[in-house]
């Protein structure tokens, strides 16, 4: 049967038709499935041969083979083989080889993460599949803080997420709590196993209810939790400071964050980022740049996504003296201007007279050297 597959491109060429890349990778597709030497053998032989290098859709289908077949080392020379090519990875190529690298062990942890780095810089978000064996595998070696991180930058980038990637992390901050316990000498008991199983299904809710309800739903749910002694993780904080924050409630999301840092939680730039847009949205700006200021002090680490808010509203009110300060604050944190930072002060320079005098202030910081 496979063979009969191969002798379609041969009967195409002896009506003196050249076979399309589509039928190409149509047949490609179906020896994958069966044999990837074979199918390996065929994009050599019938394509390259013929002229045909492929596209991004036949090195996807090449890789699905090659990491299905555990052979990721062959996947990655397939890997520098297309980008020699100028072909760009997509998510299909991405998707297969992390899920090969979380499949092989912590051996090849490391690997997965610069390959999700790698996809998010080229845009691409890996599925919720995918995604939920990345932090999985960071929650069991008890870097659930990083799985947070990987969860809000999927959420950032425009990925779906599901309850299992939440469920997954929630549980990486349990065997955290127990591990602690385990290590202070600390015998659980029924009581506190009891009270960490209804943590965890009220956090579940919370996540869910935050996706399908309103954000008094979610509260009460919280409260409940809180009055029957479940302490909340820092992503169900991190949730409902966004619901808090989209529903324009930043008076709530803000003593939620205290709350939430009062309890040893710090938080990640994309949920403190919330609040500081908010505030400026509100028009409270020296409320944002206070708010920055101490959660730096507080050893949190801002990214360009925390300062633009505050840059941009500081140059709508004509303040360029007070963003320009902002703009060295950051760069001086190693936070690097992207191009809403600059365009929020060119646009503001383009407004005063003194245009070409201040343009030497770009040059006295090397900024445009």
């Amino acid at each position: 049967m496979i063979h009969n597959v191969i002798k379609v491109v041969d009967l195409v060429s002896k009506f003196d038709e050249t076979p399309s890349l589509k039928i190409y990778n149509s047949i490609l597709d179906v020896l994958v499935k069966e044999d990837i030497d074979l199918a390996r053998k065929f994009y050599r032989e019938k394509m390259m041969e013929s002229g045909v290098e492929g596209d991004d859709y036949t090195f996807g289908i090449l890789m699905k083979g090659l990491c299905l077949t555990n052979r990721i080392d062959e996947g990655f020379k397939h890997l520098a083989a297309m980008k020699s090519r100028g072909l760009i990875p997509n998510t299909v190529i991405y998707n297969a080889l992390l899920h090969a690298l979380c499949k092989n062990g912590k051996g090849n942890v490391v690997q997965a993460l610069v390959m999700l780095e790698k996809s998010f810089g080229n845009g691409c978000v890996p599925d919720v599949v995918t995604v939920t064996k990345v932090i999985g595998i960071l929650c069991n070696e008890g870097r659930v803080t990083e799985a947070v991180e990987i969860l809000e930058r999927v959420k950032s980038n425009g990925g779906s997420v599901d309850v299992e990637a939440y469920n997954t992390v929630i549980k990486g901050f349990s065997m955290d709590m127990f591990q602690e316990m385990k290590m202070a000498g600390i015998i659980w008991n029924f009581v506190m196993f009891d009270t960490l199983v209804n943590a965890i299904e009220r956090s579940s809710r919370i996540l869910r209810l935050r996706k399908e309800s309103s954000v008094d739903d979610v509260k009460r749910v919280y409260d409940q939790m809180t009055e029957e002694g479940g302490i909340p993780s820092a992503l169900v904080y991190s949730s409902l400071i966004h619901g808090f924050c989209q529903k324009g409630l930043i008076k709530e999301a803000f003593e939620l964050m205290n709350e939430m840092i009062s309890r040893t939680y710090f938080p990640i730039a994309t949920t403190f980022n919330s609040v500081l847009i908010g505030l400026c949205k509100e028009g409270k700006i020296g409320s944002a740049v206070n708010l920055l200021e101490d959660l730096v002090g507080r050893g949190c680490l801002p990214d360009v996504e925390s300062y633009n808010p505050l840059v941009e509203a500081l140059c709508r009110k004509g303040e360029f003296q007070k963003a320009w300060l902002l703009l060295l604050q950051m760069v001086d944190k190693g936070v690097v201007p992207d191009f809403c930072t600059w365009n929020s002060l060119v646009l503001c320079l383009s407004q005063e007279k003194m245009w070409i005098e201040d343009k030497s202030m770009f040059r006295e910081h090397n900024l445009l050297e």
